[in-house]
Order: C-alpha cells, then structure tokens, then sequence
C-alpha cells in the first residue's frame, strides 16, 4: 500500500525546510512542501510550522486510505503518458531557427525513430535505458535504400539529437533518469580516425588545366581548395567580404583576406590568401554586393558538376578517389597541415569550434612522413 512520510532537510543560513517522502510500488517521490523554520522564529512559532506540516502529512496519508491520489501521483502519471515525439518536434522546429543547417538531420533522426518504435506515439514512461540501447543498436544495423548501412559519424550525430530530447525531458521532469547518457558502448567520436580523400597540387594542377564548360563551378572549387570554404560559404561569397591586406590588386606579392560569418557554425573566421589563389576566381572585382561565384542552390547539384569536371582530367590517381565539392575543404586542410604543420592556425583557418574536428581532417601524405623522419638525428 502507498505510504508517506514527513521528513526535515537543513538548508542554507540554518533554515529547516519541510518534504513529503512518497513510496508507492518500489518507487520513491518527493513532494517540498512551503514551508520554513527559520533560525529567528521564536518557539511558539516553530511548533506552530511544525503543526502545519504534520496537518498536511495526515491529509496526504487520509487521501491515500481512501483510493485518493495525491497531486504528485496524478502529475507523474499525466507526465508518464505524454506523447515524446510532442518535445522532439518542439526541439526539431526550434533548432530550424537557431540552427537551419540541422533541421534536416533532426528531421531524419525523428523520421527513424518513428520507423524504429512503429508510430508517432511514444509515451515518456517508455523512453528507458532497454529503450535507448534498442534505438542505438536499430541504428546500426538499419540499411538505406540507396546509401547502406550509416557511417560511425552519422550514428553519433543521430543519437546525439535524440539524447538532446532525452536530456531534455529529463531535466522537465517527464523522464526519471537521462536513460541516454545510461547506454553501454555509446558511439565514439572518430572524426579523427576517418579517412578522407584529398587533392595533390598536382591533381589540382591537372583540373586547373581541363577545360571545362561551367567555368564558374571549376574556379569555385579550386579557390575553395586554397580558402577551405564551404559551397554554403562561397555561394554567399561578395566581393565586399575581399579585401587587401597589402600592395596592390595585381601585384604577385599581394595578399587578400575574406572575412565572413560562415553559415553552418555562424562562426566568424578570416582567410588570407594570395594573389595566384585570387587569379583562381577567373574574372575581374565586380560590385561590392556581387556575388564572386555562380553556384547552384544545392550542394549535390555542384557536387555533380564537379564529378563531370574530373571524368575529363586526364590523371589516373583521380580516377581511385571519390571527389565531391566538399573534397576541396578536406584538401585545404590536410595542405596546411602538411605545409606548416601547425594544428592552431588550421584550425582558425577552418573555423574549427574544436581541434577535433581540425584533426580528422588533417591526414598526413606519406610524403610529409619522409620529410619528418628525415629530421630525426643520425648515429
């Protein structure tokens, strides 16, 4: 049978504060109750509070005897049986204003949620640990029909947004425990274990020299390969956000900077580059609100056009790698890493919120490995 009793707690500056200790079924609850016995309170006024308390203590125990629940019951239970896919869609569309580039992946995440449990009603007393680890494992094994299995990246990114609404009905009171967190072999951040292909100078070189029928694509991709920007970042591109640090437009000595906020972290970061790198744009400086580039409005679309650019370089070792837009970001790095080695500076230049992320897309050429170890010293 339920039980409840009254219990004391010490708080701060001496004060007693007063709670209600329900035990109902193997489960404990708690109910504070507003009242305070403050260290200045003379006698009569203390057993007074005292009093009080226990009167509420008996009401509480008189409602149980006769099938009454008390509110704290009720309130749990009418938490229990909300629907869980109600806060995930509140997060989803909140993230679509803060944060528009993960509104798809939110999307996708709630979409196998639903595939996972069978419908959109999820109640919160069913999101537990043997919940989570079930989702986690359905994640793993789930096959797209036309991209597979998910990579270890993407299984991370998945349940982190469904952690975050975990966490987040936690902290409301609609789930007893952030069961999440609570999983056996979560999935590890391998950012840094992923291999990723990249250009040499003398792939670049090759596509430099293909003549190509979407010039403005072919520039893009290859400024991208010496500025590491985004596709998101470049479509956005005005010649307002080019300016020169030194000497004069034209001059071989010149240095340019680009300074924007990129629209995926809305992280600001600042570029400099040369002027060979400039020349890479292929046209003259337009209108300050001119965009530097022509670029379709998805990213597949350019990724597509750059998988017809390379069809038509004439190098074999780029027939072995799978080049997308987003390629040139990953040659970037892995270019600055290997030309000056310094993991600090790359990672302002990528606009890296962590050196994680720097590091998994610094790979080292074997070639940066020959330099190093010829450094080491001789017997």
């Amino acid at each position: 049978m339920p039980n409840v009793h009254l219990r004391e707690r010490k708080l701060k500056d001496g004060v007693v504060g007063f709670y209600l200790d329900y035990y109902v079924s193997g489960t404990r609850y708690y109910e504070t109750l507003d009242i305070k016995i403050r260290p200045e309170y003379d006698k009569k006024t203390q057993k007074a509070l005292r009093n009080k308390a226990e009167s509420i203590l008996l009401s509480k125990r008189s409602a149980i005897l006769v099938n009454q629940h008390p509110e704290v019951f009720k309130r749990d239970l009418e938490r229990g049986r909300g629907n869980f896919f109600i806060l995930f869609e509140e997060m989803k569309e909140l993230r679509k204003q803060t944060s528009p580039n993960t509104y798809s992946v939110w999307d996708n995440v709630e979409k196998l949620l639903e595939k996972f449990h069978g419908s959109k009603q999820l109640e919160y007393r069913h999101v537990n640990l043997n919940f989570c680890q079930r989702f986690l494992a359905f994640l793993r094994k789930y096959k797209h029909p036309t991209k597979g299995t998910f990579a270890n990246s993407s299984i991370l990114t998945y349940y982190r947004k469904f952690q975050s609404v975990v966490k987040e009905a936690h902290k409301m009171g609609l789930i007893r425990e952030d069961y999440s967190s609570m999983v056996k072999r979560p999935p590890k951040d391998k950012r840094d274990e992923i291999t990723r292909d990249t250009l040499t100078i003398n792939e670049i070189k090759a596509i430099k020299e293909t003549p190509f029928f979407n010039p403005d694509i072919k520039n893009a991709f290859l400024f991208a390969c010496f500025t590491g920007l985004r596709v998101s970042d470049l479509r956005r591109l005005t010649w307002k956000d080019i300016s020169l640090i030194n000497s004069a437009e034209g001059d071989k000595d010149t240095i340019y900077i680009i300074e924007l906020q990129q629209k995926k972290t809305r992280k600001p970061v600042v570029i400099p580059f040369t002027q060979d790198t400039f020349d890479l744009i292929g046209k003259k400086r337009g209108l300050d609100e001119d965009n530097v580039f022509t670029i379709p409005d998805t990213s597949g679309s350019a990724s597509r056009t750059v998988r017809r650019l390379l069809e038509r370089v004439d190098c074999d070792s780029l027939k072995k790698k799978k080049i997308t837009f987003h390629s040139a970001r990953h040659t970037f790095a892995t270019l600055c890493v290997n030309s000056f080695g310094d993991m600090y500076a790359t990672q302002r230049l990528m606009g890296h919120r962590s050196s994680k992320s720097t590091e998994g897309y610094a790979q080292k050429e074997v070639s940066s490995l020959v330099k190093a170890i010829k450094q080491l010293p001789s017997l």
